[in-house]
């Protein structure tokens, strides 16, 4: 017997309920932002872990993830550096890490 991995809702195909482990080797944790508003600067961070939750009302479903923001690539090591120290020296009690909590 096999089990279905996604169900339809509202038209659209979705998981079935349950909570699934991001997996490095087929997740990308990437952004975009601006330099002077002038140009785009894209980059990624290598090293996260998180879980999305599917719950039985899609509304209801949560996602968990933490960043490590020494793992910052931007292609460029001296702003890499900076982006770092930023974090670090902002005061906002982050040490390492960025946590994205995310419930609807």
């Amino acid at each position: 017997t096999t089990v279905a991995a996604t169900r339809t809702w509202q038209g659209v195909q979705i998981p079935v309920p349950g909570t699934y482990v991001l997996d490095p080797s087929h997740t990308e944790v990437g952004f975009v932002g601006r330099h002077l508003m002038v140009t785009k600067v894209r980059g990624r961070f290598s090293e996260f872990e998180g879980t999305v939750t599917v719950d039985e009302d899609p509304l209801a479903s949560a996602v968990d993830v933490t960043i490590a923001t020494a793992s910052i690539d931007t292609r460029d090591e001296a702003r890499d550096g900076r982006e770092v120290r930023a974090v670090h020296d902002g005061g906002d009690g982050i040490v390492g890490a960025l946590r994205f909590d995310g419930r609807r």
